[in-house]
């Protein structure tokens, strides 16, 4: 939401909140302000608005070009000072801290030092990288190693956070969850990539697809769980949902909730003490919906004006119900609509037995 809404971090439970509110906001990591509470804080930056290009005539191969686009103070800094002073002020009491950085979502910004990192290994490995100049939020001189840059940057960050857990010697009774929003996302102007393209197929890894999708690419996304004291390492292939952690949270922590939700306790498969997560699961891309059931992932046909709305370039697949085994086929190359007509229609029936008993189309 926007500060002006009812649905700022204060206004749906959070205690104390730090960082961007507003989506615009979020897409520049050098505003000239960030949110403490209710109140403005403003950092040394000016504003560069969104979408603004290089200066005429600028040499899009000079670094000193871009030269604008580069405030003096890194958002993501500060929202880490304030994940690490959190958890000082709590370390003597149980707390609950939810850390949304915006990393590593466009635009390509980050710290030089880490930049400089990969523009060297690019260079050795590729040659020099060619700048986007005139796509994206904001210009970028070195798309790729920047997109790299980012993620090593949380990734350092996410280290330091365990580091002060260690020494505060709270780590092994620290439950840390890590996870993603969705996807890569295709064709963001910056070429860094994060989708690559496999013949006529964009992949994302080994997923097709990739935000927004109805494929594996858009909704499979990392989630990592580590409790020393409590989960055992391993990997569980259990259909779990991240609505799925207000339910579990909740039983993990003896609190109640509104029962007018999506939510499941699937605590269990988090704590590692089972691999029975959800029965099934209704994803949803920008034209449909997915039903997917253990190893099995059925979507129905698009809207007919839609023939290719995941941008896939397998077209023609909208006008007709698709059916994949995600564990024997996890780029969902084969569609098994044809071979499989019992559990085709077993699953369009549930689909539509969850339309009827909702009166909607979200997610269950």
């Amino acid at each position: 939401g926007t500060p002006a809404s009812e649905s700022t971090p204060n206004k749906m439970g959070f205690d104390t909140y730090y960082g961007c509110i507003c989506q615009r906001q979020a897409h520049n990591y050098y505003p000239p302000f960030l949110w403490n509470n209710d109140r403005r804080e403003y950092l040394d930056n000016v504003l560069v608005c969104p979408g603004t290009g290089l200066d005429e005539g600028a040499d899009p191969y000079d670094e000193a070009s871009y030269a604008k686009f580069t405030g003096n103070v890194y958002s993501p800094d500060k929202m880490y000072e304030h994940v690490l002073d959190f958890v000082g002020e709590h370390k003597d009491e149980p707390f609950f801290l939810m850390w949304t950085t915006p990393l590593p979502h466009s635009p390509m910004q980050a710290p030089k030092r880490w930049v400089d990192y990969y523009v060297e290994k690019f260079t050795a490995a590729y040659g020099d990288e060619e700048p986007i100049a005139g796509k994206g939020y904001y210009p970028s001189r070195y798309p790729r190693a920047t997109y790299a840059a980012m993620i090593s940057y949380f990734d350092e960050q996410v280290g330091g956070l365990v580091a002060e857990l260690k020494r505060l010697g709270i780590y092994d009774n620290t439950l840390i969850i890590l996870t993603s929003d969705n996807g890569p996302v295709l064709d963001d102007g910056y070429q860094d990539q994060a989708v690559e393209m496999v013949g006529n197929h964009k992949m994302a890894g080994p997923h097709r697809g990739g935000k927004t999708s109805l494929y594996d690419g858009g909704t499979c996304i990392p989630f990592l769980l580590r409790w020393p004291a409590v989960v055992k390492p391993g990997v569980s292939d259990a259909l779990v949902c991240q609505m799925d952690l207000l339910a579990s949270l909740a039983a993990l922590t003896g609190q109640t909730y509104s029962d007018k939700t999506d939510s499941q306790n699937t605590l269990p498969v988090f704590l590692g003490k089972s691999d029975q997560g959800r029965k099934e699961l209704v994803t949803e891309g920008y034209f449909n919906y997915a039903l997917h059931q253990g190893d099995w992932v059925m979507i129905p046909p698009y809207p007919s004006y839609y023939d290719d709305p995941d941008g896939t370039g397998f077209s023609g697949l909208g006008n007709c119900y698709q059916l994949y085994n995600v564990k024997e086929d996890v780029g969902q190359n084969h569609n098994l609509a044809d071979k499989e007509p019992k559990r085709l229609r077993q699953m369009m029936m549930t689909f539509e037995k969850l339309k009827r008993e909702t009166g909607k189309m979200t997610n269950y």
